[in-house]
């Protein structure tokens, strides 16, 4: 677990500075590394940060209490993951287009239910590069021109998820 003695402040600090850099202030936090402390998402609530992208938890939006007030965890996933295929696991290629591809299928089935989210993690240094960059396109290729899907940032999935249910 990642700790800092002034965790809160740099959390502020980094709200701050990206607003004065942005001309807005950020809605999502995505951490290095993913890694947190246990008083991280109260940081992060008290910063004003709505909703996160570093739980490994569900294929649907999830509201999480804190100290202040709720936060809402996006999906977010290590299986199609360039650093975990690729560096980690050597895979080939193509196996992020293989496993998007399987991925997709069974969430889209499973969205005739109820809207899903898949998460698609990828890195320029690793699938960017000429021997990778196609596969990921193709994938994406395939997915978007699929009826009813789109593609969305995090703040698009936020106000998605809070008109269809709002914070309590």
């Amino acid at each position: 677990m990642h700790r800092l003695d002034d965790e809160r402040a740099v959390i502020q600090r980094s709200v701050e500075i990206i607003a004065k850099f942005s001309g807005t202030r950020p809605r999502g936090w995505f951490g290095p590394g993913l890694t947190q402390t246990l008083s991280t998402l109260d940081h992060l609530a008290e910063a004003g940060i709505e909703y996160i992208g570093d739980w490994v938890l569900d294929d649907e939006p999830v509201t999480l209490r804190t100290t202040s007030r709720p936060v809402v965890a996006l999906p977010y996933n290590f299986e199609i993951h360039d650093i975990v295929l690729m560096a980690v696991q050597h895979q080939p290629s193509d196996s992020l287009y293989v496993r998007a591809i399987d991925q997709f299928e069974c969430l889209y089935e499973e969205s005739a239910e109820r809207p899903k989210v898949m998460a698609i993690a990828c890195h320029p240094y690793l699938s960017g590069v000429p021997h990778r960059i196609r596969h990921v396109e193709r994938a994406y290729e395939e997915i978007l021109g699929r009826k009813g899907v789109v593609a969305w940032d995090g703040a698009h999935i936020l106000d998605w998820y809070l008109k269809e249910r709002p914070l309590r």
